[in-house]
């Protein structure tokens, strides 16, 4: 979680380091999560992730500018 001068989230991330790829319930997880310490529409949304994304995932993540997707190889490259 990070969050401004106000104390207001500004970003919020998650880890998973399985060998599984991560789908919408992480996702889904994190917003679940997020309306407890009251964090609004504008936070912007990390999933980072040992193995990957599904498809699914990789698709919205597109058209959705307040979610980013990182993996190992997008932090060590």
């Amino acid at each position: 979680m990070g969050i401004d001068a106000a104390r207001q989230p500004l970003i919020a991330g998650m880890c998973k380091w399985t060998t599984a790829r991560v789908d919408f319930d992480e996702l889904n997880l994190l917003d679940r999560l997020l309306a407890h310490v009251g964090a609004g529409s504008a936070v912007h949304r990390y999933l980072f992730s040992r193995s990957g994304f599904s498809d699914r995932l990789l698709g919205h993540a597109a058209s959705d500018p307040r979610l980013s997707l990182v993996t190992p190889a997008d932090i060590y490259a």
